[in-house]
């Protein structure tokens, strides 16, 4: 290990202070970096109707949805299923999930 002369000229390892307004000010940085972060994320409330839609379906599986979102998200989607996905459980429920471009 380098011994070094400080400012006073005694023998000693050199060392840095750090004070605590510096460490509250990084400490502020550090929150505030991680908060700005995560603040595009919100809560929404509300529901939604979906139901089957036959007229104009160009599903490669024929499988089309429309229907109305309500609350904090408002609006009418309609969405083309590509692909039915079979669930652990389809052989007893019969259920089946879907992917679809809306």
């Amino acid at each position: 290990m380098t011994k070094l002369r400080n400012a006073s000229g005694s023998r000693g390892l050199l060392a840095r202070r750090v004070t605590g307004g510096a460490v509250v000010g990084i400490a502020l940085l550090v929150t505030s970096s991680s908060v700005g972060a995560t603040s595009p994320c919100f809560t929404v409330k509300g529901h939604y109707d979906e139901h089957l839609e036959a007229n104009g379906c160009q599903s490669a599986v024929q499988f089309c949805i429309a229907g109305q979102y309500q609350g904090s998200i408002e609006g009418n989607f309609s969405g083309a299923a590509s692909s039915f996905i079979p669930t652990a459980d389809t052989a007893t429920t019969g259920v089946l999930a879907f992917t679809a471009d809306v």
